[in-house]
């Protein structure tokens, strides 16, 4: 007498990529996907995440995957891993000295709120974004506020410098605090120094002035 058997069938899922569960199916009544046997396919493809063309059911990496960035080496935002330049490379920041009369234990008392102000009106007086300026140390002497100046590609760093050099050398820099000097890294015009200590000097006064100096001759 021959015993009954059970017909087992067990169908791998159409499709491809990583672990596909296969359900087994036995006398019609499909089993549940939970615990099931899973099966990865074989697909070659970009399996770099940081890809544009990125396939998340590649398990063999084909070399095909494209990753954008900065591919120049002399950049500051330099990319080692892309290998098709975005036409977004940044140029190094530039870091600038400006003293301003202050009170440094002010200032140490209300630190946030003077290096946000301080950012803003940079920011204001060059036209960028107030995120490209990061005030790095603020020092006694009145106060010395040393700031970086980052790039942007549509906006350079170098234009923005040269932009407030002039600035300040024709008296348009405009800011709530008396600007003593200022001196940018790395450019040849150097320190400039301000003559905002010096006293101002009425129209009258230099009037009154000439005329002592006739009665004297």
């Amino acid at each position: 007498m021959l015993a009954k058997h059970t017909r087992l069938s067990c169908t791998v899922p159409v499709g491809e990529g990583k672990a596909q569960k296969a359900v087994a199916t036995v006398s019609m009544l499909s089993g549940s996907p939970t615990g099931a046997a899973e099966f990865t396919y074989s697909k070659v493809g970009c399996v770099s995440e940081t890809a544009v063309n990125y396939d998340g059911n590649a398990t063999i990496d084909d070399g095909s995957c494209k990753i954008l960035g900065c591919t120049d080496m002399s950049k500051y935002n330099f990319n080692p891993e892309a290998n098709q330049d975005d036409g977004r490379c940044e140029d190094f920041p530039v870091t600038v000295s400006m003293r301003v009369k202050g009170d440094f234990q002010d200032y140490l008392a209300k630190k946030t709120k003077y290096e946000t102000d301080f950012r803003t009106e940079v920011a204001r007086n060059l036209g960028i974004d107030v995120a490209r300026v990061e005030v790095v140390q603020v020092t006694e002497g009145s106060l010395i506020f040393k700031f970086n100046i980052y790039d942007d590609p549509d906006s350079k760093v170098g234009v923005a410098v040269a932009m407030l050099e002039e600035q300040v050398l024709s008296n348009q820099w405009e800011s709530s605090y008396t600007l003593q000097s200022l001196e940018v890294q790395g450019s040849t015009t150097g320190e400039i120094v301000t003559r905002a200590d010096e006293p101002i000097i009425s129209q009258q006064s230099i009037i009154a002035l000439g005329e002592i100096g006739r009665a004297h001759v």
